[in-house]
C-alpha cells in the first residue's frame, strides 16, 4: 500500500512540475518587469578577462502594442552609454524578439525564470556563438543574464549580468 501511495504522489509531483514549465511566454507574465529598477551591471571585459561592475538603472514600459516592452537603460556614471531597446513577444509566445524561448518556469520563491537562445556573434572578434539570455523576474528583483557559447566549444561564458531592485 505504501509503495502505491508513493508512486501516486511521485506521479502527481512530476505532473505539477511539467505543467509549471513551458517553452512559451506571454505579455501578462512579462508585465511583472514593468516599472523603475535600480541596480548594477557586471560584465566580463574581454580585453582583461576580468569582471567590471558599474551602477545601472532600468525603466521598463509596456507599449501600446501589448506584446512589446521598452527597456530604457541608464548608467549614472556613464551617461553616454544610456540606451533603449524594445523586447517584443511573438503572438504565439515562442520568441522574445528573434530569440527562441527555451524555458519559462515559476520558481519556488514565486519569481519567473525565462530562458531564450539565439545563434549570433559575440566578443572582440565578433565570433559565432550561441547566445543565451536568462530573465529572473520577481516582485522586488529583476535580473538579466547573458551567456555565450562560442562555436566549437562546450563552455558557457557569463558575458554580463544586470541585477536590479524595484524602486
Amino acid at each position: 500500500m505504501k509503495s502505491k501511495m508513493f508512486l501516486f504522489f511521485t506521479i502527481v509531483l512530476t505532473s505539477l512540475s511539467v505543467f509549471s514549465q513551458s517553452n512559451l511566454v506571454s505579455a501578462s507574465e512579462f508585465q511583472k518587469s514593468v516599472g523603475k529598477w535600480k541596480g548594477t551591471l557586471i560584465y566580463l571585459d574581454y580585453k582583461t578577462s576580468k569582471p567590471y561592475e558599474m551602477p545601472a538603472d532600468l525603466e521598463v514600459i509596456q507599449s501600446n502594442e501589448l506584446n512589446q516592452f521598452k527597456f530604457n537603460n541608464f548608467y549614472p556614471n556613464e551617461t553616454s552609454a544610456n540606451s533603449s531597446h524594445t523586447i517584443a513577444i511573438t503572438d504565439d509566445g515562442k520568441k522574445l524578439n528573434d530569440e527562441l524561448v527555451k524555458s519559462n518556469k515559476k520558481l519556488s520563491d514565486g519569481s519567473l525564470e525565462i530562458i531564450t537562445e539565439i545563434l549570433g556573434k559575440d566578443g572582440n572578434d565578433n565570433a559565432s556563438a550561441l547566445i543565451r539570455h536568462t530573465y529572473l523576474i520577481g516582485a522586488k528583483t529583476f535580473e538579466i543574464k547573458k551567456e555565450v557559447q562560442f562555436t566549437g566549444t562546450k563552455i558557457w561564458l557569463l558575458r554580463h549580468t544586470y541585477k536590479y531592485s524595484k524602486v
